[in-house]
């Protein structure tokens, strides 16, 4: 692999890592607002909806650190054979 293309790759593992860290911000946002909420209101479709969001938001986020670490150990692999 080229020098441009490891640059490429670098950067774009780096906005990886910036999308990753906003998915977890919201992710924390939702899980406080089924928090605050009353067990009631918890326990309503409006607070499924909103456990929903967080679980779905964390699924993401832990596939973005997924393709985060993938990136890495194939520049890894590279690496080794260079």
């Amino acid at each position: 692999m080229n020098k441009q293309n490891r640059e490429t790759i670098a950067k774009l593992q780096s906005k990886l890592e910036e999308i990753k860290g906003e998915l977890e911000d919201l992710q924390s946002q939702e899980s406080d607002k089924f928090e605050n909420l009353s067990e009631g209101l918890q326990a309503s479709e409006k607070g499924e909806a909103l456990q929903e969001a967080a679980d779905l938001l964390e699924e993401a986020a832990n596939a973005t650190e997924n393709a985060v670490d993938s990136i890495q150990e194939a520049l890894d692999a590279l690496d080794n054979i260079q």
